[in-house]
């Protein structure tokens, strides 16, 4: 089967054919590889493991030797030499040996942004505790609006003490594409280490390193370049591969002839992942970097558009050159996790975002338009559900919601209550016949008493309860508008100092006898 692809009249091979699949928005972190690739890992292990070499000493391990046969063609596809280039088993893999393996002492400090992986950040951190070195982190914005807003706050946060620059090519968080080579250039006009971690780079858009001028950059294949998951790589400029110790050791480790290779000698490791590999560059170069980038943007910009004019929050930078194939978006009050599992277990469309409302749709070129129109039209639907569920929820009586935390006692008296902040109340806060706050009417028999374990209140008739959960220190009553954003929100620390609220805090009624519950983070 053929089709054609985005407005050109050229086609190309449906990697597909003959297979369920479900339209996919999540980043390809759980797409297949295409059928191409698959073939690929199948003959792999058909050539390598019947162990049938004709050398009895051709042992096919992975960890043990150049690869050039793969190398080459990956050096080829992201702009480096094959002495540059080793091949890992994902970018976490990668970043965790750029971490252990560059010198630093303590006090040194590595910026980074607020928007990395945690398979980026969390190397650093660890190197951090071990051995005293500080990262520090600028905040991007949300959205990023241009290339001298990044840089700027990159160069602000520069200190004497800073010796690496890590960030996202394209963060985790929000998909902005950070301009690279620009902060590359910043960071070695200063003498400064720059590492980057490209796992969403490769088969999203065209990557030239030698171009890019970066010391170090990891990345991850099997995402957009729709490779085997288990292969990744590392690139370390030439000039710095010297400076970077191993983190695993084996033959070979200390001989700087071997340049990059060095860094791949990991033991007994998979070499069909490398044959899929190889076969996702074949792939992508078979359509064209090119095609696929146009592809990717046209995409992007279509369902980020269309999202927006939904009224949905922008997270997607409006400069075309630091966005490509995804588009983020904030859409309350409709909470990412109910979201993501209705849309997958009822409409088999995936989507990933991070709570509490945002939405992260990533558009790969096999989605087609309908995919896209789809997804549109479900969540249309499953946004007028949720409108017709809150007007109802609005129709019933509501007592609001009580947050408590250390003490067990609340007195009833007949004034009005007036919490400091005029959120918060003390522990023996007085509560009159009707709360400034929510205008809960207490019924005459509550007035004056004393409430060891629950808050009772009632409205129009109907009785609600919210169970609290000793100890209590605090009472809170939130308007029923705000509870769900409440929800979601973390309670600020200086909020919880002033009021000395526990960390774990419960959350009343919606209505009737709902509980919810959520953890608050101090």
């Amino acid at each position: 089967m053929r089709q054609n692809f985005g407005a050109s009249s050229a086609t190309f091979p449906d990697a597909r054919s003959g297979r369920k699949w479900y339209a996919c928005f999540s980043c390809l972190l759980d797409s297949a590889p295409p059928a191409p690739v698959l073939k690929a890992i199948f003959d792999g292990y058909n050539d390598s493991e019947p162990m049938a070499q004709q050398d009895p000493e051709d042992y096919p391990i992975w960890g043990y030797a150049p690869w050039n046969q793969f190398r080459d063609p990956l050096a080829a596809f992201v702009g480096c030499t094959r002495d540059e280039i080793a091949l890992v088993r994902n970018a976490t893999e990668a970043n965790s040996y750029i971490a252990n393996g560059v010198d630093l002492k303590p006090g040194d400090e590595v910026l980074m942004t607020d928007q990395e992986h945690p398979g980026g950040e969390q190397p650093w951190q660890l190197k951090a505790k071990r051995y005293g070195i500080a990262v520090k982190k600028i905040t991007l914005p949300k959205p990023v609006q241009n290339t001298a807003q990044v840089l700027n706050l990159f160069s602000d946060a520069i200190t004497p003490r800073t010796r690496v620059i890590f960030f996202s090519h394209i963060t985790t968080v929000t998909g902005v594409v950070l301009p690279a080579k620009e902060l590359c250039g910043l960071a070695r006009s200063k003498g400064i280490l720059s590492a980057v971690d490209g796992a969403h780079v490769p088969g999203m858009m065209k990557l030239n390193l030698h171009d890019l001028g970066c010391d170090m950059y990891s990345s991850s294949p099997h995402k957009w370049l729709q490779s085997t998951k288990g292969s990744g790589f590392l690139y370390v400029r030439d000039e710095v591969i010297d400076r970077l110790w191993n983190t695993i050791a084996t033959e070979g480790w200390n001989e700087p002839k071997l340049r990059a290779e060095r860094f791949q000698r990991i033991g007994s490791s998979n070499i069909p992942a490398l044959w899929g590999l190889r076969a996702s560059l074949e792939f992508a170069n078979q359509i064209g970097m090119d095609r696929i980038e146009k592809r990717h943007c046209q995409q992007a910009d279509y369902i980020h558009g269309e999202m927006v004019k939904r009224h949905a929050e922008s997270w997607t930078s409006p400069d075309p050159a630091l966005r490509c194939a995804i588009a983020t978006v904030n859409v309350p009050p409709i909470h990412i996790g109910e979201l993501e599992k209705w849309m997958w277990t009822k409409h088999k469309i995936r989507i990933r975002g991070g709570e509490p409302y945002k939405i992260r749709l990533s558009t790969p070129y096999y989605l087609r338009r309908a995919d896209m129109d789809r997804f549109l039209e479900k969540f249309d639907e499953y946004r007028k559900e949720k409108k017709r569920k809150e007007k109802k929820r609005k129709s019933t009586p509501d007592a609001g919601m009580v947050i408590c935390g250390q003490k067990d006692t609340v007195t009833g008296a007949s004034g009005r209550l007036q919490p400091p902040s005029g959120v918060i109340g003390k522990p023996g806060t007085e509560v009159g016949r009707e709360s400034a706050i929510n205008s809960v009417p207490l019924p005459a028999r509550q007035r004056g008493v004393r409430y060891p374990n629950m808050w009772q209140a009632c409205r129009d008739g109907t009785k609600a309860r919210t169970r609290l959960s000793a100890p209590h220190s605090s009472v809170v009553i939130l308007q029923p508008k705000v509870r769900d954003e409440f929800f979601s929100a973390q309670v600020p620390q200086s909020i919880l100092q002033l009021h000395g609220l526990d960390e774990q805090i419960v959350l009343g009624i919606q209505a009737g006898n709902c509980h919810r519950r959520l953890k608050i983070e101090a």
